[in-house]
């Protein structure tokens, strides 16, 4: 049998085949493996970083530290790690923690930040791996006016490399680097440049550049202006406008500036003053600055700032100082009104009570409206009124002399008997009318009484003086009426009388003696006051004296009296031909 082979045709099929498998395939595989390998020098840098940070770790429980710095070498720190090791390179520790690094491993150049490890380049060598430079400006951008120069700050510099600075255009600005700061000057010429500001390469890092542009104006005026906020004080006030070497002008409106000096005012209001601010080389500068005036508290005084009145009658206190126009007004117009002429204010009483007068001072054009409060009591009319002051304080002695108003048309004297601080007692300087009986035969007998006969009889006490006293006293509308019990304060002669509704008594023998009033014949032994007006016995003028309330024990038809010899006597108690009644009142002293 004849052998048969492969043609050359077909030889040449296969190899082509092969070929093209070949073309195929290798650089799959090869893509393959070197993403193996990237894989593995990845995983080493992480195991390599991992190791670092435990060994710092358990070294710092033993008390060894190691310092932050943005510059450990590779190897600076010796680890144990599985996988490959860095051959070159550097990396940042803070706190125990690697933050960032470049490192040169199995051939690869791999970047590590923020936990994750990249490779940047295939092929390194150990002494070419540098970390990337950094910097931050405070700034990246600024507008300046010349000639005044500004400053912005380098506030990064990862690698501390050499700091310095270009201008892209120096006839606009220039730059220069002292200690991180960048001062900018710019140049009389309107634009913009950029600066690089660029820090240079150093053992671990690669140089680092950034840009900041500067955008210049034409040259401007330094100019400084001030306006005024304040309180009224009567001085004037302006603006201020400052600008070394310029020429200053001011107005009072928009666009116009003929005064050499800023204009004042001193009256509260709102102003605004114009400027226009001119140098030769330099854009002329105009603007406004406000006067603000604002009014002042406004103020008034008073003489006094409380007072008392009579009601129906009216009282007076003056202003002093007041920044407005003036008025009044009470609390409550039923107790007490105001007026005001000229700086008197008049308070009329109307009613007793309390009552809060205002003054009021208005709004002016320099001080805000105010007010200020007088207190005002309205008291009762006094019906009393003496040369002495112990009526209105301290305590009136026996025998001081008081006049009582006792109604609207009637007025009389009387003296003081008791004063306890809030309640006088008086006792009037003469006898109240007529001679009268201290008890007459028919209001004897219609009290009940017997056995009157010609000579009376005193056991049902001074009916007939006390009814006349009463008669007599009725019309006293200024003396308050009350109720009280009538008893002889000698030996009992009467059953107490109720007496209702009565403005006056009749003294006592007790309060006489207490006077010092002795009984017959101790002439002259009472206070002069009290027998006062009381005329000679045996002349034509009556009376010659004043009963008391008091009966005689024996006989039963006298009864007590004082007489113008001074003293204490007795007489028939229905005799009408000489003894007459004097008022005794209580007053109040409020």
């Amino acid at each position: 049998m004849k052998k048969k082979g492969f043609t050359l045709i077909e030889l040449l099929a296969v190899i082509i085949i092969l070929s093209i498998i070949a073309l195929i395939t290798v650089p799959i595989i090869m893509n393959v493996i070197e993403k193996a390998r990237i894989k593995i020098a990845e995983d080493s840098i992480y195991g390599y970083v991992r190791a670092i940070e435990n060994k710092t770790s358990l070294d710092d429980m033993k008390g060894i530290y190691y310092e932050d710095k943005a510059n450990y070498s590779y190897d600076e720190i010796e680890v144990d790690t599985k996988g490959s090791k860095p051959i070159g390179g550097s990396y940042t520790l803070e706190d125990g923690e690697v933050t960032k690094g470049t490192f040169c491993i199995n051939g690869y150049t791999i970047n590590y930040q923020n936990r994750q490890a990249k490779v940047k380049k295939r092929g390194c060598e150990e002494n070419n791996i540098k970390q990337q430079g950094s910097i931050k400006l405070s700034s990246n951008s600024g507008n300046y006016k010349y000639p005044s120069s500004g400053t912005f700050e380098v506030i990064e510099n990862i690698s501390n490399g050499e700091l310095s600075c270009t201008s892209s255009d120096e006839s606009i600005a220039e730059c220069s680097i002292t200690n991180n700061i960048v001062t900018v000057t710019p140049k009389n010429k309107e634009g913009s440049t950029t600066l690089i500001i660029t820090s240079k390469e150093t053992n671990n890092y690669t140089e680092a550049t950034a840009s900041h542009v500067v955008i210049t104006a034409d040259s401007l005026l330094s100019v400084t202006a001030n306006g005024f906020t304040g309180v009224y004080d009567g001085s004037s006030h302006g603006i201020t406008v400052v600008s070394e070497g310029a020429t200053i002008k001011y107005g009072e409106t928009d666009g116009t500036y003929n005064l050499d000096n800023s204009p004042t005012y001193s009256d509260a209001g709102t102003y605004i003053v114009y400027y226009q601010v001119t140098k030769e080389g330099y854009k002329t500068v105009t603007g406004n600055k406000t006067v603000v005036i604002s009014k002042a508290e406004g103020n008034v005084s008073i003489s006094t700032t409380s007072g008392e009145v009579e009601k129906g009658k009216s009282i007076t206190f003056t202003i002093g100082e007041a920044t407005g126009n003036l008025s009044c007004t009470s609390s409550d117009e039923n107790i007490a009104t105001c007026s005001i002429s000229g700086t008197t204010v008049t308070v009329n009483g109307l009613v007793p009570g309390n009552s809060v007068i205002t003054i009021n001072v208005a709004a002016s054009t320099n001080y805000n409206a105010t007010n200020i409060a007088y207190s005002i009591i309205v008291k009762e009319t006094s019906i009393l009124t003496s040369t002495n002051n112990c009526i209105n304080s301290g305590t009136c002695s026996k025998g001081t002399l008081v006049n009582v108003q006792v109604n609207d048309t009637e007025k009389y004297s009387f003296y003081v008997i008791d004063d306890d601080g809030k309640e006088l007692t008086l006792i009037m300087n003469k006898n109240l009318g007529d001679t009268v009986a201290w008890i007459s035969k028919s209001d004897y007998e219609a009290a009940g009484g017997t056995k009157f006969g010609n000579t009376g009889n005193n056991s049902k006490g001074p009916l007939t003086a006390l009814k006349e006293l009463k008669t007599r006293t009725d019309g006293w509308t200024n003396i308050k009426a009350y109720d009280y019990i009538l008893e002889d304060d000698y030996v009992v002669k009467y059953q107490p009388i109720e007496i209702t509704n009565v403005r006056a008594r009749m003294l006592t023998l007790t309060e006489a003696t207490n006077l010092g009033c002795k009984n017959n014949p101790n002439k002259n032994s009472c206070p002069s006051w009290l027998y006062e007006n009381l005329s000679v016995e045996n002349t034509l003028e009556k009376p010659t004296a004043y009963w008391l309330s008091t009966a005689n024990t024996s006989p039963t038809d006298l009864a007590v009296g004082i007489s113008w010899y001074g003293y204490s006597t007795n007489y028939g108690v229905q005799n009408t031909g000489y003894y007459g009644i004097r008022p005794v009142i209580k007053v109040s002293k409020n």
